[in-house]
């Protein structure tokens, strides 16, 4: 079982960002730096060299806290996790709270509202599941991580690059890092176009203090500068997409890993209704081809199996207005006269070819 990012075993992944990061740091100290004039040079450098040590800070925090889950802690060490003690100076706050309320003569509180506050309490410790891995009761939002081998509380997903669980001890700082790494290479990605720009444009001196390295050749500096900046520009797009979803999840507060089970529900429903969909399109061709309706209406559930033709596909439209009816979002008496088919048959072609011919023609379409 692993506490904390720091212990074996580690990754390629890890083990990158542990020279990437400080290769970065190198690199705009070396070659961005002493190539800009001073009065760029100076602010970038104090600015790139803040960011720096924020983003080392928070990887380091994140990395190094165990979000190991509370009842797990308990069950492992015989003793309550630290966040125990919060808790009950929280919940004594709280009391004590409802108690002056209840003493002071302008409140309407009542002793009701210190049972409600401990029922609360009970229920938030009495919300557990059992974890087979670890033999263990925990709580119902953590999830056993298979890397760490652990019950992480509040997982949200186990980062490579850190090697460690993301749950509710250390996403806090695991925000804060991604906003420092995008800062970080930002700051890192806009000095180097300066420098191209210098370069290329021959202001600021730029070209004449690039040849530190070997005298008369700056383009040792610029063939360098170029290929960091594309790789930089490949990072900056890559951390900016991870802020902008983890922005996006703690909006709808969600976790990765609950982002990733209802994604992947999402994606099994729109392969059973593509499935439904299908099923019921040669269904009523079928149909359309015993009772002989019509060129136009065959051509009609025909063209709806195009992808441009989807949105108005009649067979779609049909399917999705059975499953709302279904999941109570709606009524079938409701659809301001648009027409759609009437039942979902079960029957296959063949059977659906002998119920018609003992029995006398029905329409598939009526105004529901």
């Amino acid at each position: 079982m692993r506490t904390n990012g720091f212990q074996s075993p580690h990754n390629a992944m890890q083990i990158s960002t542990w020279i990437l990061l400080p290769a970065l740091i190198f690199h705009f100290a070396i070659f961005v730096t002493p190539t800009l004039p001073i009065w760029l040079s100076i602010p970038f450098t104090i600015l790139f060299g803040a960011i720096a040590i924020a983003s080392i800070y928070y990887t380091y925090v994140t990395t190094k806290t165990d979000s190991m889950d509370e009842r797990l802690y308990e069950h492992l060490s015989g003793k309550p996790h630290p966040n125990a003690a919060k808790r009950d100076a929280e919940k004594a706050k709280r009391r004590t709270s409802i108690t002056k309320q209840m003493t002071s003569k302008k409140s309407n509180a009542t002793a009701d509202d210190t049972h409600e506050a401990d029922e609360d309490d009970a229920e938030s410790e009495a919300e557990v599941k059992y974890c087979w891995v670890c033999q263990t009761e925990v709580h119902v939002h953590s999830m056993h991580c298979k890397y760490c081998d652990k019950c992480v509380s509040h997982f949200d997903h186990h980062c490579m690059w850190l090697n460690t669980c993301i749950g509710a001890e250390n996403y806090g700082t695991f925000f804060k890092s991604v906003w420092s790494l995008t800062l970080l290479t930002s700051v890192h990605l806009i000095a180097l176009i300066l420098f191209f720009i210098g370069y290329f444009t021959e202001s600021w001196n730029v070209r004449g203090r690039s040849d530190f390295l070997h005298s008369g050749a700056p383009e040792i500096v610029l063939g360098f500068n170029l290929a960091v900046g594309v790789f930089i520009f490949a990072i900056v797009a890559m951390v900016v997409q991870l802020l902008m979803f983890h922005r996006g999840l703690k909006r709808e507060g969600m976790t990765t890993y609950q982002f990733i089970m209802q994604d992947s529900q999402d994606t099994r429903d729109k392969a059973v209704i593509r499935s439904r969909v299908k099923e019921r399109r040669t269904l009523e061709l079928s149909r359309n081809r015993l009772e002989g309706r019509g060129f136009m209406e065959k051509t009609r559930i025909q063209m709806g199996g195009m992808k441009f033709c989807g949105p108005c596909d009649p067979v779609r439209k049909m399917i999705m207005l059975e499953k709302k009816i279904a999941d109570g979002k709606t009524s079938p008496s409701g659809k301001d006269g648009e027409e759609y088919f009437h039942e979902t048959p079960s029957e296959t072609p063949s059977e659906v070819k002998e119920k018609l011919q003992s029995e006398a023609p029905k329409t598939i379409f009526h105004k529901v």
